[in-house]
């Protein structure tokens, strides 16, 4: 019985140390329909040192980004209600 619960207690660390090793996936907020997806599903824009907005392909840009949705509804929603032209 005593080498039963042994396996168990290692079964179960087995268990939870597998589960951590389950890599990370970051999750962002889409701005125009507030979806929550994961960081290398949406596309990230960002404004450069010329006042310009980039699509940051790498998602590692210098300064503040927002995250959109791969969708061209999305996009055009996005674009027209904040009134930028692209």
């Amino acid at each position: 019985m005593h080498q039963e619960q042994r396996r168990a207690v290692i079964k179960k660390n087995l268990i939870i140390l597998m589960n951590r090793c389950v890599s990370h996936v970051p999750i962002r907020t889409c701005v125009s329909c507030r979806s929550k997806k994961g960081k290398m599903e949406l596309i990230r824009l960002v404004i450069n040192k010329d006042n310009s907005v980039v699509i940051d392909n790498l998602k590692r840009q210098n300064g503040r980004g927002i995250y959109i949705c791969n969708d061209a509804a999305c996009m055009e929603r996005f674009f027209k209600k904040r009134g930028l032209n692209v």
